[in-house]
């Protein structure tokens, strides 16, 4: 190491501003890929939300030696909507910065340089980050180049950038679970397996004046958590199901040979079912509101992201339900 830093200082100011530059990139890479998958350590997390309601409590585990409880409670969070405004979307634009709008959605992104990224095949691949009003995502020059959005006039931009800022509700309210008490002896139970499950904790303080500390679970978890625990599994509800799939990428095995995932077409995540059964499955798929697209010469299903798609999803799963698998 004293080798190494050696050198670096040997350098000239220019190739060390350079050398520490590239590296910056490369770890903001890394952290960046640990934030979304929920593997970087940063110890115990606070969350803030406008508010946090404990709606439901459940005695899952009683450790039998000493009596120490370990409960699962629901808590409603609700926080309020602070998106981008198109002022400040405007500011951001530059030479190196295009205005996209999706031909498709008509919603409207700032495209802005990111750093590249290294493809299974050990190619460089450009990228490109798109701001939204509520988030920004990443994507390569070549799924960009395949999806729906194209360049748009300063005015269609401002217009489909506003639009959306008006359908937006003031509010938004989300539940999720988190299991408090002893923890340590179900430690290993809590592994949802999407993704490794996280292994954060996280304190917060509810609107009663509880203070929790926990680990988090969303809904999609708990029939796995409370199965691993030998206890009622609640059913996955339908929101929950969706957004494992869409969000999570979670697959789920249904019966007659089917599979519920999802998949990634021309830069966008679809929600696809995998059919290992002759025709007629599709044509029953395409009853219940699903649509089949040929892609690299072979059918496929999938259910359209859309308002519709929950409603689609159940009608789906209430004629082929989950099995374990």
């Amino acid at each position: 190491m004293s080798r190494f830093l050696n050198r670096v200082l040997a350098l000239t100011i220019g190739r060390q501003n350079a050398l520490f530059e590239a590296f910056e990139t490369v770890l903001e890479q890394i952290l960046e890929g640990l934030r979304a998958s929920g593997g970087l350590d940063v110890g115990v997390e606070t969350l803030q939300a406008d508010s946090f309601t404990v709606t439901e409590s459940r005695d899952v585990y009683t450790h039998t030696r000493t009596g120490a409880e370990t409960r699962c409670l629901s808590i409603e969070r609700r926080d309020k909507v602070t998106p981008l405004s198109f002022e400040d979307a405007a500011a951001q634009h530059g030479d190196n910065t295009r205005l996209l709008v999706n031909v498709r959605s008509n919603r409207a992104a700032l495209c802005k340089p990111a750093p590249s990224r290294m493809s299974e095949a050990g190619a460089v691949e450009r990228c490109v980050r798109l701001l939204r009003p509520l988030d920004s995502h990443t994507l390569t020059e070549t799924e960009l180049a395949a999806s729906a959005w194209e360049e748009a006039e300063g005015k269609s931009f401002q217009h489909a950038w506003e639009t959306e800022l008006a359908n937006l509700p003031e509010y938004r309210t989300s539940t999720f679970y988190l299991v408090t008490g002893l923890l340590l002896p179900i430690w290993d139970r809590m592994d949802t397996g999407v993704g490794g499950g996280s292994l954060r904790i996280f304190r917060l303080q509810a609107d009663d004046g509880q203070r929790l500390l926990g680990r988090v679970l969303r809904e999609k978890d708990l029939p796995r958590f409370y199965a691993a625990l030998e206890l009622d599994a609640p059913e996955l509800a339908i929101e929950a199901a969706w957004t494992s799939v869409l969000e999570d990428g979670a697959s789920y095995a249904l019966v007659q040979g089917l599979r519920l995932r999802r998949s990634r077409i021309m830069g966008e995540n679809r929600v696809e079912i995998e059919v290992g059964s002759g025709p007629g499955m599709f044509d029953t798929l395409i009853h219940l509101g699903c649509m089949t697209e040929i892609i690299q010469y072979r059918r496929r299903a999938f259910i359209p992201v859309c308002a519709q798609g929950p409603d689609i999803l159940a009608k789906v799963l209430d004629r082929f339900p989950m099995v374990a698998g």
